[in-house]
């Protein structure tokens, strides 16, 4: 019952109908997949979507009235089932971007979102509970009131569960890592044994990143200053007693150094593998604001291979407008320009000297070629010292 998850194919075919259908509890504004989900479901004000769902359906934890929007679902394929996995994320994110995160991870590594169970506190804690407990200060996360170690709880959930899915947005300047909570869900399913962590983002934020890559890579600079100096003991939390139970906890059994650099080496790697992931283009500036990040971190082997996948761009281009000039250069020469061909020829030459070695078989061929087109002319002397120039490639053109 604590690990049930909503079905990703749930979350995008009938909540965010349920979301666009509804209004603000308290200002009547329509609802959209813009709205952040405290815009859905603000605790201080009316019930909202979530607690609307569940008002007049008992609760099967507590026998209470008023139960979670998951218990409201009919349980089994498509909807719900035992959660596959933890979404760790903030409130203050639009719920559209949290669905086309989840609709992006199974799509990236082949997941059935009908079959693909995520467990979202919102829709899995009783918001109901959440109210009358943040009223007595205490934490939100606490699906009862008794008094409980919610630590030792949590704990166990992302065992059982055993894959977190950390959800950063803005790129730039996640949210994710100011809010207390967050950080410390990150650090805990990291350090529980068998626990995965993997770190996602709505997709239109992956191509902000790929943009900046590809334009002038300032924000991945002001991202590397955030992630190199993220603190929990700076971060904040909507109920204060909850921030001073973690930052206790953390001081106690590991100490605010250990979690920051455990955490700053997890976002770390999560910015490295999001370069890796960054498609090569034809601009110089792509490949070298990549391999630049790649060697900073010491990952050689991948700037290495991002500098290959440029080559084998640059040098297809290289083909493309080989094979451009060489077309006109046959069409100048069937219609009895000469002079035409022999430009286009050097023009052809001009591009592989700039990128390829002198002694390229490609280079042999327009040498032959300029030989061919001076010899047509009657400029033997010229045609004859273009040939010579095949020599050293010791082949017959």
């Amino acid at each position: 019952m604590e690990t049930l998850g909503v079905s990703v194919f749930y979350l995008e075919q009938v909540f965010l109908e349920e979301v666009e259908a509804a209004s603000h509890a308290t200002t009547g504004t329509p609802l959209s997949k813009d709205s952040k989900v405290y815009d859905i479901e603000d605790l201080r004000d009316p019930p909202g979507v979530i607690r609307n769902k569940g008002a007049d359906t008992v609760c099967p934890v507590d026998g209470k009235m008023g139960a979670a929007y998951i218990h409201c679902l009919e349980q089994g394929e498509y909807h719900v089932g035992e959660a596959t996995q933890m979404l760790s994320y903030s409130w203050d994110y639009m719920i559209g971007d949290i669905v086309d995160t989840l609709t992006d991870f199974c799509l990236q590594n082949n997941l059935n979102p009908k079959r693909t169970y995520i467990w979202i506190c919102c829709l899995c804690v009783n918001q109901h509970r959440v109210v009358q407990n943040t009223t007595q200060q205490k934490s939100g996360m606490i699906s009862d009131s008794t008094q409980l170690d919610f630590f030792a709880i949590f704990g166990e959930r992302v065992k059982k569960i055993g894959h977190l899915l950390a959800m950063m947005a803005p790129w730039k300047a996640p949210i994710y890592i100011t809010r207390v909570w967050r950080i410390f869900e990150m650090f805990t399913a990291r350090t529980v044994e068998g626990c995965k962590v993997d770190i996602v983002m709505p997709p239109k934020e992956r191509q902000y990143l790929e943009q900046d890559v590809i334009n002038d890579g300032q924000g991945i600079d002001a991202l590397y200053e955030a992630l190199g100096n993220t603190q929990v003991q700076n971060a904040k939390s909507s109920v204060e007693s909850d921030r001073l139970a973690i930052l206790n906890k953390v001081e106690s059994d590991v100490g605010f150094q250990a979690l920051n650099n455990e955490v700053n080496n997890l976002l770390r790697g999560w910015m490295q593998g999001a370069h890796r992931s960054v498609r090569i283009t034809e601009k110089p500036q792509t490949v070298t604001a990549i391999c630049s990040v790649l060697n900073e971190m010491g990952d050689y082997e991948d700037a290495l291979t991002k500098h290959k996948e440029a080559l084998a761009i640059r040098l297809s281009a290289l083909a493309k407008s080989s094979n451009a000039h060489y077309n006109k250069l046959v069409l100048s020469e069937q219609y009895g320009d000469h002079e035409g061909a022999l430009a286009k020829h050097k023009e052809a030459l001009a591009i592989q000297l700039s990128a390829l070695s002198k002694n390229h078989p490609d280079v042999a061929t327009t040498y032959n070629g300029i030989g061919v087109v001076l010899e047509s002319m009657s400029d033997y002397d010229s045609a004859l010292a273009s040939t010579r120039k095949l020599l050293p490639f010791n082949c017959q053109c």
